[in-house]
């Protein structure tokens, strides 16, 4: 079966990230990634979103095929799979992502 397309959402005033299925309209999980979440993209693959945390200075990596769909971890924080934390300097505002052929 495909994955289903998620949104990610950053909380202002939190440390996790929201995943919502978009095709459900339903909240599947919370990741916590540090100690506020500022900015938010993904790999070309589509294999990864990366979390930028200006506070705590760090990039974590949330692996989306590992996120699961089941609505008895909604709205808890094992709804999706935090790959790694780096620390990446203080306060990060942005980062790009870039793929080339070789």
């Amino acid at each position: 079966s495909q994955q289903p397309a998620f949104l990610f959402v950053g909380s202002n005033s939190g440390s996790d990230v929201c995943i919502l299925n978009i095709d459900t309209r339903k909240v599947i999980g919370l990741v916590d990634v540090g100690q506020r979440p500022t900015y938010i993209t993904t790999t070309p693959d589509s294999q990864y979103v990366l979390v930028l945390d200006d506070q705590a200075g760090t990039l974590a990596v949330i692996r989306i095929p590992a996120i699961r769909v089941d609505p008895a971890i909604v709205r808890s924080k094992s709804g999706a799979s935090l790959f790694t934390m780096l620390q990446v300097g203080d306060r990060p505002v942005h980062a790009a992502v870039v793929s080339w052929n070789v």
